[in-house]
């Protein structure tokens, strides 16, 4: 039995009109996602007490930066900090007693090792080379202190936890645990789109917001919409970030390297 042309031409207007929004859908920019972030990244740590402080993102497997930090009660503290998967190698160390800073900075790059000598605010105490590495070693007033150097990079490290969603998981011991999620980026901006997936981990909040814990991984994924999500996902990068923080009676010695 034959089909009447006209409903011929009715079924495929339907099916030409489902395809048409299937693909505006695939094609349509989204909305940023509403995310719920549990912790605040414009605050700092608690730098009245005694504490310990470590932070690392990988990138692709390469580190991109990683730091452990460590304050006393009597204020002396202790930065090492190694950054472009390891060529870039510091230690920064205040006494407490006196506004003196300390710091031992080892590059593969000589040029740079000249230029970090020659533009540097404090005085160069030594200069070496060690295991195919150049060091060189300041000290002085000037020198940027530990505390004020890990400030730049905590809040990297906060900031990259900030891109994915967060949901309330779990209570332990008094602290908040909340299992990161996947989230969509949409800025005015063009070519600042991304797309976070394959998130995994999870952050651990005190009640003042102070985020104690975090180990926390996703693909992000450059584009402002599913059809440029999947288009761009060779420019995919791997993200990796771990933070901790603790309230402990640290002690903190003067590192070898210092003449005292």
């Amino acid at each position: 039995m034959d089909i009447a042309p006209r409903r011929l031409i009715l079924a495929a207007v339907v099916v030409v009109l489902l395809a048409a929004s299937v693909g505006l859908a695939f094609t349509l920019p989204l909305e940023s996602t509403d995310r719920s972030i549990p912790f605040d990244t414009t605050a700092g740590t608690d730098a009245t007490v005694p504490n310990t402080e470590t932070a690392a993102v990988h990138i692709d497997g390469v580190m991109f930066f990683d730091y452990s930090y460590v304050t006393a009660a009597e204020g002396a503290e202790h930065l090492v900090l190694e950054t472009d998967g390891g060529n870039y190698y510091v230690e920064r160390y205040s006494p407490g007693n006196s506004s003196v800073t300390h710091a031992r900075i080892s590059v593969v790059d000589e040029e740079e090792a000249d230029r970090l000598a020659d533009d540097s605010d404090g005085e160069v105490v030594d200069r070496y080379q060690e295991d195919n590495r150049h060091v060189v070693i300041l000290e002085g007033d000037e020198v940027t202190p530990p505390a004020k150097v890990v400030d730049s990079w905590r809040y990297i490290a906060w900031s990259t936890l900030y891109r994915a969603d967060y949901e309330t998981a779990s209570t332990t011991d008094g602290f908040d645990v909340y299992a990161a999620s996947d989230a969509w980026h949409l800025y005015d901006g063009p070519g600042r789109d991304f797309r976070l997936s394959h998130t995994d981990g999870e952050v651990v909040v005190d009640g003042d917001q102070q985020l104690h814990r975090a180990d926390v991984s996703y693909r992000l994924t450059p584009g402002m919409s599913y059809a440029h999500y999947h288009r761009n996902l060779d420019d995919s990068e791997s993200v990796s970030v771990v933070y901790e923080f603790d309230t402990v009676d640290a002690e903190v010695d003067a590192p070898d390297w210092i003449d005292e």
